[in-house]
C-alpha cells in the first residue's frame, strides 16, 4: 500500500521498520485489509463506464471519403469506445490507486478489456458493415486507424505510467498488452483486407474493360495505325491512387498493411489485364487467319499497309507496354512483377507492326 510504503520510507533503519510492523495496531490493520475485496471494487469501478459505452451502438465519427482533402488531419480516434478503452487502461494503472499485490490481476483485467473491445468492434463490423461499398470500406479503414492508434498508445503512452508503479515489471506488463493489441490489429487487417482489395480492384477492372473496344475502334473504320497507348491505360490505377491519397494513407500512415493492400490490388489488376489481353490477341489472330484464307493470299504477296487486325495488334502492344510501365512505376514487391514477361510475350508478335509503321 502506497501510504504505508511512504510511512516506512521515513524510518531510518530496517530495525525500526521491523519494530513498526510488529506493533499490534499494524497487524490489526493488515488483517482487516482485504486485498481481494479492494481488487473487486477497483475493477468494478473501472468497468462501469466502459460497459455503459458498450451498451450503446458504435458511431464512427470520422469517415474519410475519396473527396476528403488530402491534408485534412484525422482525429486521434474515430470511436467513443476507443477513447473509453484507453481511459480505462490509464486509470487501471494509476499510481495513486495501485497495489503491487494485485498487479497480476490488473494485467489479466487489461487483457480482458482488449479482447472485449476487439469482439465488440468485430461484431459491429459483421452486423453493420456488410456491404462492399465506399462508405462501408472507408468506415472499416477508420476503425483500423483506431486499432493502430491504441496499439501505439500502449507502447509509448502506457509504459511510462506503469514504470511509476512497477519499474521492474513494466516492460513485461506492456509487452503482454501489446501482444494482444497487435494480434487484434492483425485480425482486423485480415477482416478488412478482402473488402478493400476487392473494391479497389473491381473499380480498376471496370476501366480495363475498355480494352475490349479496340476491335470496334479499327475494324472497317479506316483509322490510321496507332502511335500511342489508349487513354484507359493512363487512368488504369487512378482508383488505387485516390484511395491511398484520400483515405488509406491519411488514416493508416506507413503501417505495413498499406503496402500489402497496394501490392494485392496491383497483383489482381495485372492478372485481370493479362487475361483480357490474351483473349483479345487470340480473337485478333483468329480473325487475321480467317481473312487471310478468304483472300487466298500467297506467300509472296506484298503487303503495302497494315490491315485492321494489324492495327488492333499494334494497339494491344502499345497498351500492354504502357500498362507494364505504370505497374513498375509503383515499385511493388517482386511477386507483383513475376508474370510481367509472360504478359509482354503475349503481344511481342506485334512489335513488327510498330517498326513498319
Amino acid at each position: 500500500m502506497l501510504f504505508l510504503d511512504k510511512l516506512e520510507g521515513l524510518m531510518t533503519s530496517a530495525a525500526e521498520v521491523s519494530e513498526f510492523r510488529a506493533q499490534a495496531n499494524y497487524r490489526s490493520f493488515i488483517a482487516r485489509w482485504h486485498v481481494t475485496v479492494y481488487c473487486q471494487l477497483r475493477l468494478r469501478e473501472l468497468s462501469t463506464p466502459l460497459e455503459a459505452c458498450m451498451s450503446r451502438d458504435i458511431v464512427v465519427s470520422h469517415v474519410r471519403t475519396l473527396v476528403t482533402p488530402v491534408n485534412e488531419v484525422p482525429p486521434q480516434y474515430t470511436m467513443e469506445i476507443t477513447r473509453e478503452i484507453w481511459s480505462t487502461l490509464v486509470r487501471c494503472w494509476d499510481k495513486e490507486l495501485f497495489l503491487a499485490s494485485i498487479a497480476h490481476r490488473l494485467l489479466k483485467f487489461s487483457l480482458q478489456l482488449l479482447h472485449k473491445y476487439h469482439h465488440y468492434v468485430i461484431s459491429y463490423i459483421d452486423q453493420s458493415l456488410t456491404k462492399n461499398d465506399v462508405t462501408a470500406i472507408s468506415t472499416k479503414i477508420s476503425i483500423l486507424h483506431d486499432y493502430i492508434w491504441l496499439e501505439s498508445q500502449l507502447e509509448h503512452g502506457l509504459a511510462p505510467l506503469i514504470e511509476h508503479v512497477m519499474a521492474q515489471l513494466a516492460g513485461d506488463i506492456v509487452t503482454g498488452m501489446l501482444v494482444t493489441a497487435r494480434d487484434n490489429t492483425r485480425q482486423l487487417c485480415e477482416h478488412v483486407t478482402t473488402s478493400v482489395v476487392q473494391h479497389v480492384t473491381s473499380t480498376i477492372n471496370q476501366g480495363l474493360q475498355a480494352l475490349k473496344q479496340i476491335p470496334g475502334h479499327y475494324r472497317l473504320t479506316g483509322r490510321a495505325a496507332p502511335t500511342t497507348s489508349s487513354l484507359y491505360v493512363h487512368d488504369a490505377f487512378q482508383p488505387l491512387k485516390a484511395w491511398l491519397d484520400h483515405v488509406i494513407t491519411p488514416l493508416l500512415g506507413n503501417h505495413v498493411v498499406v503496402q500489402e493492400w497496394r501490392d494485392a490490388v496491383l497483383h489482381e489488376s495485372r492478372d485481370t489485364y493479362q487475361t483480357l489481353v490474351a483473349s483479345q490477341v487470340t480473337a485478333v489472330l483468329k480473325t487475321h487467319e480467317f481473312l487471310s484464307k478468304m483472300k487466298r493470299q500467297s506467300a509472296v504477296t506484298a503487303v503495302t499497309e497494315l490491315t485492321d487486325e494489324d492495327k488492333m495488334s499494334l494497339q494491344l502492344f502499345l497498351d500492354t507496354h504502357a500498362f507494364v510501365q505504370q505497374l513498375r512505376d509503383w515499385q511493388p514487391s517482386s511477386h507483383v512483377l513475376d508474370h510481367v514477361p509472360q504478359l509482354l510475350n503475349t503481344v511481342a508478335f506485334a512489335e513488327k507492326f510498330k517498326r513498319e509503321e
